[in-house]
This record gives structure tokens, sequence and C-alpha cells, in this order.
């Protein structure tokens, strides 16, 4: 029987959903599941209404612990020297965003905002429309990235942004 890396309460990363803890570790009686593996049952911390049922041991889905204060104060000092994403074909900007947000990766998700956030600013000031995949990648890994950092700093998550830009890191 496979053994869980995690514990029963533990805050982790989850791929695609940020930070959920883990609220039992077992067997699940679920049809279409495999009745023979463990499975790790999550709540996603910032969406309230929903709920996670993922294999313990899988090599397609990413988890991981959260990172700590230093880890966090250490990723936000880095911010100025994380670069963009390249893009060089409009018509695979969208697969590098999500290889970038699926990561679960802080530092890909700092590079989506670097990339996308001056993106945006520049179609506003054109008064443009904003493309709808930027607004949406963009606002996935600013929901990912502040979840995780508000946990690993101890504020609250509506502050991380003000927070980064006082560290003189991220565009605001």
């Amino acid at each position: 029987m496979a053994t869980s890396v995690f514990q029963i309460n533990d805050l982790i990363a989850y791929d695609g959903s940020g930070v959920c803890i883990i609220e039992a570790i077992g067997l699940q009686d679920i049809s279409g599941l495999d009745s023979s593996l463990q499975y790790y049952k999550l709540k996603p911390l910032y969406e309230k209404e929903s709920s996670i049922i993922s294999p313990v041991n899988s090599s397609r889905i990413l988890i991981r612990k959260l990172l700590t204060q230093e880890e966090a104060m250490d990723l936000i000092a880095l911010v100025p020297g994380i670069e963009e994403i390249g893009i060089e074909d409009e018509k695979g900007r969208e697969e590098k965003y999500k290889q970038a947000l699926h990561s679960n990766n802080c530092s890909e998700w700092v590079r989506i905002i670097k990339t996308l956030s001056p993106r945006m600013e520049a179609r506003a000031q054109q008064k443009k429309t904003v493309d709808q995949i930027d607004q949406r990648y963009f606002r996935m890994a600013e929901d990912l990235l502040y979840g995780e950092l508000a946990i690993s700093l101890g504020i609250p998550k509506d502050q991380v942004r003000d927070f980064i830009a006082d560290q003189a890191a991220l565009p605001a």
C-alpha cells in the first residue's frame, strides 16, 4: 500500500487549485476510482464550495509543500530578475501560459504576471479591450501566487500584491 508524503491538516500547493488543506487520506469507495488506491481528500482554501479527491501517488498531478516564509521572501527578492515568458507565436501564447500555470511553480506564475501586466496595461492605454485569455491567465496566476504567498508570509491574500510592490518587485 502506498504511503503518503503528507499528513491530514497539511497545507499543500495542488496542481491548478492552489493552496489546499488535506482533510483525509485513505481508500475511496467512489465509482470510477480504483478502490485499492490511497487518495487525498483536499479542500481548496480559497474555494469554499469545492473539494478534490486525488491519488496519493500520481506522477501526473503536482502536489508540493508550500513555500516557507524564507523561501517566499527569497522568491520576492528574485522577482526583478525573473524573465517574462517569450512569446514568438501569438497562436502558441495560450499554451505557454497554460504550461506555466500548471507547473505548480511560483516562479512560473511570476513570469505570467510579468508578461501580461505590461501587455494588458498597453492595451488599456491604447483604449483597446484587453484579451480575455490574457485576463484569465493573469487572474489565475495572481490567485495561485498570492494565495500561496499569503499563507507563507502570514498576511491576508488581498495584501500580497502591495507587499510585493513594497519590495519593489512586481508591477502593481
